[in-house]
């Protein structure tokens, strides 16, 4: 997914722009003036529509004042429909004091049964882990 047109903070963009090179889709909200603000303008923003094919990104809001939570209903859309799985934040930007919304994201994920590959903010099914590390055996 290219986010280029949307980013509006150099540092947080180009870290962003990486992160979610791999999706399909993208969640994200967030207050006016926020990355997640602008990456919901994307055409897969916010979509509601998911498939199995899909790696939808999370964008979410840090702590800062009037901050949205976590579009949690939306996330639960895209794993009733079985997606391939979810970005998010890496674990050593998820547990900076700012991203109390990473953090919550990533709760919420444990709840549904995803683990996360090596630390690396990518979210799969326990069946999905299971099955990349017999590949990775061979």
């Amino acid at each position: 997914m290219d986010l280029s047109k949307y980013i509006i903070n150099a540092v947080h963009g180009a870290k962003d722009a990486v992160k979610f090179r791999r999706a399909t889709k993208l969640i994200s909200r967030g207050v006016p003036g926020s990355s997640s603000h602008a990456y919901s303008r994307h055409p897969q923003a916010n979509t509601g529509e998911y498939s199995k094919e899909d790696i939808v990104g999370i964008s979410v809001n840090g702590k800062r004042r009037n901050r949205i939570p976590p579009d949690f209903r939306e996330i639960l859309k895209a794993h009733q429909a079985g997606v391939k799985g979810f970005i998010t934040d890496n674990v050593k930007d998820r547990n900076r004091p700012y991203n109390i919304g990473e953090r919550e994201v990533a709760a919420f994920l444990k709840k549904l049964g995803y683990v996360e590959y090596k630390g690396k903010g990518l979210w799969i099914t326990k069946e999905r882990m299971k099955q990349l590390e017999r590949r990775q055996k061979r």
